[in-house]
């Protein structure tokens, strides 16, 4: 059984596709974690 269920994710800063199309699924009981790395502007 699927606690999450995304489909399709996509986003775009500007003209640059930065995620493309991602699916995401997670089970009961499955923990995930997204890390990215730091950017100073």
């Amino acid at each position: 059984m699927n606690v999450i269920e995304a489909t399709g994710i996509t986003k775009i800063y500007g003209s640059k596709t930065v995620v493309d199309n991602v699916d995401l699924k997670v089970k009961n009981g499955e923990i995930y974690g997204f890390f990215r790395k730091k950017r100073c502007r």
